[in-house]
């Protein structure tokens, strides 16, 4: 009996997620250092050299770096996957699976957006009501002197117009 195992007829993941990377790379016109440096500015550790090194197949790639790499190419791990293993005869439909995650990436960091908008909104109305109550106080006190500067004006014989 034959225990050889027949060939895979999926690539293995890392190898599919390292094609992926290197086609996004390529459509999005990013040199190796490029996408080293999105990497770098999502909390990533790696340089050029590193995506060198994982696109020649010289070093393995660590779960935790597929992910910060998919971000940086505006993806995630499971959609560059899926785009590696979907049939060519559907790019439609993985090109459809990147927008829908851009999209999504977009739609949370506007989100996040607005939130913060809204709470510096909140604190701007919260000044403004404060200076509103300020001025309203000084206002107060501005009739209350002016009241007395004209009565001590009448007790020391003085006009408005002298004073």
């Amino acid at each position: 009996m034959d225990t050889e195992k027949p060939p895979p007829t999926w690539p293995d993941a890392e190898a599919a997620f390292i094609s992926e990377m290197k086609r996004q790379r390529a459509r999005q016109n990013l040199s190796q250092g490029d996408l080293a440096e999105r990497v770098k500015s999502l909390g990533g550790n790696m340089f050029q050299q590193t995506i060198a090194k994982l696109e020649t197949g010289q070093r393995a790639l660590r779960m935790s770096e597929a992910d910060v790499i998919a971000g940086a190419l505006g993806m995630t791990v499971s959609t560059m996957l899926a785009a590696a293993y979907a049939p060519a005869a559907q790019p439609a439909e993985a090109e459809a699976r990147r927008q829908f995650v851009r999209v999504e990436q977009r739609y949370e960091q506007v989100r996040v957006g607005i939130h913060s908008a809204r709470e510096r909104a909140a604190q701007a109305e919260h000044q403004l009501v404060q200076a509103q109550a300020e001025a309203m106080s000084l206002d107060r006190e501005a009739e209350v002197l002016r009241a007395e500067l004209q009565a001590l004006a009448k007790v020391l014989g003085i006009s408005e117009d002298d004073g």
